[in-house]
């Protein structure tokens, strides 16, 4: 009677054992599925553009270099991507800064209009993103 008092406590003990065990790994495999979704959102932006970049291709050469690279695949000049999002916001103020990006692999003019940078497509010219750049990010 002992021994089956005794065998009946192990194996509740390692029924116990085994779903705390589970309920940690499940967790923390939660967990680390969490981090890589918050640092995908953080990296990745929530659009897509219509001309995509290989960013690894750029590593080797210099700013100038890449500069030059992603201005030969641009369908839209400077000037047409600081108008389009100048209309964007409703034409009230004129841009004061107009960069061409690779902005995690789409290339983008991005365009600094008092506070609020406007993301162009640089392949159609269509505002991707408009983002006010006095709201701090949490």
């Amino acid at each position: 009677m002992n021994v089956k008092k005794i065998l009946a406590m192990m194996l509740v003990f390692s029924f116990l054992v085994t779903v705390g065990v589970m309920q940690v790994a499940a967790q923390s495999t939660g967990t680390e599925n969490d981090l890589d979704q918050d640092q995908l959102e953080m990296s990745e932006p929530s659009y897509q553009g219509s001309i995509t970049v290989d960013g690894s291709e750029y590593d080797s050469i210099s700013e100038q270099e890449e500069s030059n690279a992603l201005a030969k695949l641009a369908t839209i000049t400077a000037d047409q991507a600081k108008q389009y999002a100048e209309e964007a916001v409703n034409g009230t103020e004129t841009a004061s800064k107009v960069e061409l990006e690779n902005e995690n692999g789409t290339l983008v003019y991005e365009v600094t209009i008092g506070n609020q940078e406007v993301k162009i497509d640089a392949g159609d010219g269509s505002v991707l993103h408009i983002e006010n750049t006095d709201i701090e990010k949490d």
